[in-house]
C-alpha cells in the first residue's frame, strides 16, 4: 500500500548557493514549464520556486548567507566555490528560514557545497544534473537524493547502461561507412585532450577556476606515453586561454584539432581521453577508450553511489506520484513520449556535437545557415 507524501511543499530551484541569481533565473523558467505541473498533480503537494521572481514570498539572502559565515563572494559572478566546512550554523539558519520545515527541494545542478548545507538544514534534496551522455536519440538527466527512499525509487527508472555502447558502436561505424562521413588524417596509438570552458561549476575549486596549467605533469605524461596528443578547444572559448595553448605546444607531438568530438572519440586512432572535469571523459568509455578525469567528474553515472539516469519519465505525473509515495509504478506509457526522439534537445537548444553525428539535425543547421546568408 502507498504511503502518504510526507513533504508539505516542493520547491523547484536553481543552485540557490553557488550560482548568481541571473543565471539560476535563467533555468528556473524551463524547469518551472517542465515540472512543476508533473510534481503537484503527481505529488498532490503546493509547488513553488525558488526565486523572487516568480514567488513573492520567496525571501532567502544569499548575501546575508555568506555574510553570516564571513564570506567575502561576488554574488554577480556566474558561479563560485565555497566550501561547507566553513559555512556557520548561523549561515544554515538562514536557509532554514527560506524553505518551511518539510520542505522538499527540487534542484537543478546543485553543488557539493549546496547539498551540504541542505542536508545540514535538515532538508531533503533531489538533485538534477544534465547528463554527461550526450550522444544518444535524446539528453538524459542525471537525479540523485540526500533521501535513501526517494533515491532508490529514481534508480528504478534507470535508464540501460547498454545502450550508451549501443549507440557508440553505432556511431562508430557512421564514421567510415555512414553519412555524415568525416575523412580521418588522425595518427596511430594518440590522445585526446578536452579543453573547457573557462568558469564553469565543473571547474570550480579552492583554488579558483581550474586549467591545464595545475595539472602540467598529467599532461605531459600522456605526450610522452603516446605517439601524438591532440588538443580540442572548446568551441566557446575564443580567447583567455592563451598560457594553456602556449604550454601545450610547447610539445611536439601535441597539436590541435578541430575535429568533430564524436569523430575522434569513433576513431581507432585515439586510445585514450582526458579533461579537467569534461563529460566527454564518461561518454569516451562506451566508446573503448581509457578515460582519465584530472580533477572529478560534476556527476558520476552508472556507479554504486552515483546518479540514476532518467530519460523523459520526470515529464510525467506517474513518476512522481510513485517516487513521493511508493505503491505501485506506472505502466511504461504513462512516463514516455509517443515518439521520444530529441524531445528535450529540441525544447533546450542544446545540440553541443550532435549535429555532426545526425544527419537530419545536419541538414536543418546548414539549410538554416544558408538561409540566414541568404537573408
Amino acid at each position: 500500500m502507498a504511503e502518504t507524501n510526507k513533504f508539505t511543499s516542493v520547491f523547484i530551484a536553481s543552485d540557490f548557493l553557488a550560482t548568481s541569481q541571473k543565471e539560476q533565473d535563467s533555468n528556473l523558467r524551463w524547469l518551472r514549464d517542465l515540472f512543476k505541473r508533473p510534481i503537484s498533480v503527481g505529488g498532490g503537494v503546493e509547488t513553488l520556486i525558488a526565486s523572487s521572481r516568480w514567488n513573492e514570498d520567496f525571501s532567502f539572502d544569499r548575501g546575508a548567507f555568506f555574510s553570516a559565515s564571513g564570506l567575502d563572494v561576488d554574488l554577480e559572478e556566474t558561479q563560485v566555490f565555497f566550501e561547507s566546512t566553513k559555512i556557520s550554523d548561523r549561515s544554515v539558519e538562514v536557509v532554514k528560514k527560506a524553505f518551511p520545515p518539510r520542505s522538499l527541494i527540487v534542484g537543478y545542478e546543485l553543488s557539493s557545497g549546496t547539498r551540504e548545507i541542505i542536508s545540514r538544514a535538515g532538508l531533503i534534496y533531489i538533485d538534477v544534473w544534465l547528463h554527461p551522455v550526450r550522444f544518444l536519440d535524446d539528453l538524459l538527466l542525471a537525479f540523485d537524493s540526500n533521501s535513501p527512499e526517494l533515491r532508490e525509487r529514481i534508480a528504478s527508472f534507470e535508464f540501460p547502461e547498454e545502450m550508451n555502447y549501443v549507440y557508440a558502436d553505432r556511431i562508430r561505424v557512421q564514421m567510415y561507412r555512414g553519412k555524415p562521413s568525416i575523412r580521418n588524417d588522425l595518427k596511430p596509438k594518440s590522445a585526446l585532450y578536452i579543453g573547457q570552458t573557462l568558469k564553469d561549476k565543473a571547474i570550480a575549486s579552492a583554488n579558483g577556476m581550474l586549467t591545464l596549467l595545475q595539472y602540467k605533469s598529467e599532461f605531459e605524461r600522456a605526450a610522452l606515453t603516446h605517439n601524438h596528443l591532440y588538443y580540442s578547444r572548446h568551441p566557446f572559448v575564443k580567447a583567455g586561454d592563451e598560457k594553456s595553448l602556449s604550454f601545450a605546444r610547447g610539445f611536439k607531438n601535441v597539436s590541435l584539432t578541430n575535429h568533430p568530438t564524436y569523430m575522434l572519440l569513433a576513431s581507432d586512432e585515439i586510445d585514450s581521453v582526458l579533461s579537467i572535469s569534461s563529460s566527454v571523459v564518461t561518454e569516451a568509455k562506451y566508446f573503448g577508450k581509457a578515460s582519465y578525469y584530472l580533477y572529478r567528474p560534476p556527476v558520476r553515472v552508472y556507479d554504486q553511489d552515483g546518479y540514476s539516469s532518467i530519460l523523459h519519465n520526470y515529464l510525467f505525473s506517474g513518476f512522481w506520484r510513485f517516487v513521493f509515495s511508493g505503491g505501485d509504478r506506472p505502466d511504461a506509457r504513462e512516463i514516455s513520449f509517443i515518439d521520444g526522439r530529441n524531445k528535450l534537445r529540441d525544447m533546450l537548444s542544446w545540440y553541443w556535437g550532435f549535429r555532426q553525428i545526425d544527419r537530419l539535425e545536419s541538414l536543418y543547421n546548414n539549410v538554416s545557415t544558408l538561409l540566414t546568408r541568404k537573408g
